[in-house]
């Protein structure tokens, strides 16, 4: 197996880290689309925890001043090898792997009582998974011929699955330890921010609570930043562009979908944004869009 090791510093006096979260997930079997922890360990320097305490000159300890935040430096060893989002081979891989994180931001819910919290472009990878990913939804009935005819696609180009990584600010839904945010932190990457949550980190009033919505409003949004900035050539990304690109434009409908399934979830009385709205966008636009798989031209 390959592995990697996450070097992090974790708040000191939060109510749940993120071992905590991939335990849990390890525990219910949740082991695809998510990091799975080998081991975890607190660095040590001279038989002491490495914290950023210890690496502070003194002077900020001085009397009467505000005491700064301390971080615990921490080693999560991880089972996985990824690869970022923006690496995608063809515009059929890039919905497919945005299908799996909804599916697996399903199931952290529904499974394992985990919401992530932290939903961006740099928090969802691209990985060879080599066992089965299960089709039947969890939440809506999604056992059609769809699924398995999705899945067949994947096997034939080798397309990579979706990871959805850094739960450094997940939270517990379920009344466990850690089911509210800490003091202080802020959740959410602020391109991806869902409005409300957006609208409380430049205007707080109060908190608002970090709801299953908020993060798949930021998964929208990852998608539309991809096409809104990047730009396809020769199988290479580029910067900058600020409109879609004649790449992206068979998708200008699909985000159309899933940008008024957003609105009416904000209009008094609408339908809430769910898994099964965005999941069947996202697999209409897969099994519709007229392009070739390039992965094997790599």
């Amino acid at each position: 197996k390959q592995y990697v090791v996450k070097d992090c510093w974790t708040r000191s006096g939060r109510m749940a880290i993120e071992e905590d979260m991939l335990r849990r997930m390890k525990e219910k079997g949740l082991t695809y689309g998510v990091p799975v922890l080998a081991v975890a360990w607190t660095v040590q320097i001279s038989g002491k925890d490495d914290s950023t305490d210890l690496r502070r000159p003194s002077y900020l300890f001085e009397q009467g001043s505000l005491p700064p935040e301390t971080r615990i430096h921490c080693h999560l060893l991880l089972e996985s090898v990824d690869e970022p989002l923006t690496s995608f081979s063809c515009i059929q891989e890039l919905l497919s792997v945005l299908i799996n994180i909804v599916d697996v931001h399903e199931r952290l819910i529904f499974l394992c009582c985990i919401l992530h919290r932290a939903i961006s472009i740099n928090n969802i990878l691209m990985y060879i998974f080599e066992g089965t990913w299960p089709l039947q939804a969890i939440e809506g009935d999604e056992s059609d011929a769809r699924l398995s005819q999705r899945e067949e696609i994947i096997q034939q180009h080798r397309f990579r699955h979706g990871l959805l990584i850094d739960f450094d600010y997940a939270k517990f839904t379920d009344g466990m330890a850690g089911a509210t945010a800490s003091g202080g932190e802020q959740t959410g990457t602020i391109p991806f921010m869902a409005i409300n949550i957006f609208e409380e980190y430049v205007m707080p009033e109060g908190a608002i609570n970090h709801k299953l919505k908020h993060n798949l409003e930021s998964l929208i949004y990852v998608l539309v930043r991809d096409l809104a900035v990047f730009k396809r050539s020769d199988l290479h990304l580029q910067l900058p562009l600020q409109e879609f690109t004649d790449y992206f434009k068979d998708l200008k409908d699909t985000v159309g979908l899933l940008y008024d399934a957003l609105l009416q979830s904000y209009s008094n009385g609408g339908p809430k944004l769910g898994y099964t709205t965005i999941k069947n966008i996202l697999l209409n636009a897969f099994l519709t869009i007229q392009e070739p798989s390039l992965l094997n031209t790599k």
